[in-house]
């Protein structure tokens, strides 16, 4: 009798088992085109190639690089602009507002609150740190405490800490004061572009810290959100815990 080879047990297919389905090309251009982001081929700001170069160097269609880079837009990580071409979407001051500020005032204004670091200092991960940054327990960290304001009224204590191996050079001693949009800092200055952020809500009570910095008694009702945040290729690149005193705002956000 002859013996099956092992080429011939790989190819078989059993009855009744499904096919795999091929992938479309589209999605396997943006997968492509995602890689190319994440590695910094194109900078957040600059400016792509044309759909019908890519659609040459990809050996596709008009119509499915086109798909491709529709995906691509609908994920925020490419911006259309009407007579100019398509770029690489940064975080310039009306993208920072429209998709990470939640705090917004009685009356529905949004504004960027206002930031002042008290304290910022480096150390080695702790276990929460470790888990939400997913990175090895004792890497190093920079930790700031900062001070949030709207019309320079205090609204927000915020606890931020960020892997040092995604910032070489980054000295937070030496540099305490981040802006207030630090995702367009960390787009500009070392080319992290933040796509997502997962945020988990709940009510606390204002500790010693939160109440002098805040001007609350002791044991106020605060609003916690702790948000990680995520670049391109979903690796956490900040981990924030914020509380907010909201008798006069409201955390604001949009489902679709």
């Amino acid at each position: 009798m002859a013996r099956t080879t092992n080429r011939e047990l790989a190819s078989y297919r059993f009855v009744g088992e499904p096919r795999m389905p091929r992938r479309p090309r589209y999605a396997e251009i943006v997968e492509s085109l995602m890689a190319r982001l994440a590695a910094t081929e194109w900078r957040s700001g600059d400016a792509l190639p044309g759909e019908h170069a890519l659609a040459t160097e990809y050996g596709v269609s008009l119509g499915t690089m086109r798909k491709a880079m529709d995906q691509l837009a609908s994920q925020n990580l490419i911006t259309r602009r009407q007579g100019k071409g398509t770029f690489v979407t940064g975080h310039d001051s009306a993208r920072a507002l429209n998709h990470f500020v939640r705090l917004v005032s009685e009356d529905g204004r949004r504004e960027v609150p206002g930031a002042v670091t008290k304290k910022s200092s480096v150390g080695s991960a702790n276990a929460a740190e470790s888990s939400r940054l997913a990175i090895p327990s004792g890497a190093r960290v920079a930790r700031f405490l900062r001070l949030r304001m709207l019309q320079d009224k205090p609204i927000t204590v915020e606890r931020l800490v960020l892997p040092l191996a995604r910032f070489p050079g980054f000295d937070p001693v030496a540099e305490p004061d981040l802006p207030p949009l630090v995702y367009e800092h960390y787009s500009s200055s070392y080319g992290i572009l933040v796509v997502e952020a997962i945020e988990q809500l709940r009510a606390v009570v204002a500790d010693a810290t939160e109440a002098r910095l805040l001007k609350v008694p002791l044991g106020t009702a605060l609003l916690q959100v702790e948000r990680v945040a995520l670049d391109i290729n979903q690796v956490p690149v900040e981990w924030r815990m914020s509380r907010s005193d909201t008798r006069q705002h409201y955390y604001s956000n949009r489902l679709s």
